[in-house]
Formats: structure tokens, sequence, C-alpha cells
């Protein structure tokens, strides 16, 4: 899918392939997101087939995905292109890099195709994503009064269950608490008995889904990641690398023979950016029924 940052001025492009072969249009490009029309797109000059249109700003203000039509006539016949965006926060952005990239003569091409890489790197290594999404997410009981959560949620605005005979449940006598930096999800305490086997009332019941409605994920990307993916951009266009972060356990001088231990395998590629995502993987839960 394609990509475009978040609350940035972006450009979206699109050519125009007949078995492979660019073509340019009989007349005009006509653009429409979301089934509001853009008006026509600009003719890439020395560029066969290539159109842009300068996407508002109010259509990647956050994070989410839009559909954009190209409209156009080619041998006389009409033809309505759909392409899907994703709307996405990049985990180390473009001034950071702007003076290193003109150092080793690279652009701003080479920028987005290096961090939407590092991006998914990151992803894959911590087992989630640092975005903010809305989203009606289920959730099984595990029997305790604390619902661990898939995502860490930054604000509920509903709750529902359904226990038995399919009727739906919505708990809003008592507010809801969020506590574990987001990871849990509870019930204000109610606690009527100090008897210590005193069974609580506010339990998340096993066997029951439980669908939690609200705003996930992290308002601002942790610094620690911020860091992680810079290093990891700059491994991808820098010549020089730091063997310390390559996991060399030895260099020997005569044949070039390098040992690399285990953690080369299995890591970002980074020994440092390994270290300073330690706190932000999330391992998959272990239950026993």
């Amino acid at each position: 899918m394609n990509e475009i940052y978040e609350d940035t001025l972006s450009i979206l492009k699109y050519t125009i392939y007949i078995d492979g072969v660019a073509k340019d249009a009989d007349g005009s490009v006509s653009v429409s997101v979301d089934g509001v029309s853009l008006g026509n797109s600009t003719k890439t000059p020395g560029k066969t087939g290539e159109y842009t249109i300068l996407l508002p700003m109010t259509y990647n203000a956050k994070v989410g995905s839009i559909k954009v039509n190209w409209s156009f006539n080619y041998s006389t016949l009409p033809f309505i292109v759909t392409e899907c965006y994703k709307i996405v926060k990049p985990y180390a952005s473009w001034n950071l890099f702007v003076d290193k990239f003109a150092q080793y003569n690279k652009a701003y091409a080479d920028y987005v195709e290096a961090e939407r890489v590092v991006r998914y790197v990151i992803n894959s290594y911590c087992g989630q994503s640092f975005e903010t999404f809305e989203a009606a997410i289920r959730v099984e009981g595990n029997g305790l009064d604390g619902l661990i959560l898939p995502h860490p949620l930054l604000s509920e605005t509903n709750v529902q269950w359904s226990d038995g005979y399919n009727v739906i449940y919505t708990d809003t006598d008592i507010p809801w608490e969020i506590s574990g930096n987001g990871w849990i999800l509870r019930k204000q305490s109610t606690y009527d008995s100090f008897d210590p086997v005193c069974e609580p009332h506010d339990k998340f019941k096993r066997n029951v889904i439980y669908t939690v409605t609200g705003v996930w994920g992290y308002e601002c990307i942790p610094n620690p990641v911020v860091e992680s993916a810079r290093l990891l951009i700059e491994d991808y266009i820098c010549p020089d690398q730091n063997y310390r972060n390559k996991y060399l356990d030895n260099i020997r001088s005569g044949d070039w023979r390098l040992e690399f231990n285990d953690w080369a395998f299995v890591g970002t590629g980074n020994a440092t950016v390994d270290r300073l995502l330690k706190e932000y993987r999330n391992y998959p839960a272990i239950g026993v029924i």
C-alpha cells in the first residue's frame, strides 16, 4: 500500500501504464480523494504518463487511510483507477537527516524508502507499532480484576461484552481505570468486604470477550524509538559502520575472518538499537486453561 506521512505537505503521483509501457492520457487527468474532487492533476515535464497533484493537509492530518481516484481517457475510452494510501507517522523525521543525506548524495526519496523499512523492522522486533489510532478491539477475559490489553490504551469511550443469550452489557456505573502505562484496564476499586477470601465483583471473566473502544497507541513516539529509527536509517545510508553495532565478536586482519555472535540473526541489525528498544518489546502472553 502507498504511504503518506501524517501532517506533511505531500504530492500524489500516478503513472499510466499500458502493458507495462508508460502512456499519456488523451487529455487531462482529474483526481478525487474519498469522493471529493481535487481538480486536474499536473503532467510531469519530460515524463511520459506521469501526473501529480498536491494533497491538501486536511486529508493526512491524522493516521488513517484515504482512497484516491484518477480519472482519464485513453484511446477515447474512460478509465478510473483507485489507489489506497495509508497515512503514517514517521519514527524519525526528515529534518534529522537533511545534512547527512546531502553528504552521501542521498535524496528525500532515499529517506522515505529507508524510513519505511526501518519502521517495519522496529515494529517486527517490538511486536507493536507506535502510532495513534481509534478502534474497537476485542479482548478475552482472564479471570483477573485487570484486563490485559494487546495495545496501550490512551483513552476509553466504551466497554461492552456478552455474558450469554446474546445480551450485550455496557457497565457505566463505575468509572474505568487505565493503568500499567495503558496496558491494563480495570474498574476503580469497589471493595465492599475486607474478607481476604471474598470474591471481587469486578473480575474479567474467562471465555468472555470484552470489546474495548477508544484511542490506542502512543500520543507521541517514545524517544528511544525515535533514536533507534535515526540510528538504523543512518546505518542504511552511511558507508562506514561501527563493528560493535554489527554483533561482531572477533575481527582478524589476516584473511579478514569475521565472527558474528548469535544476536546477529535475531535483532534489528544494530546492537545499540536492540538495547534502546528492550523495554518496548511486546512478548505474547502465555495462558493456562
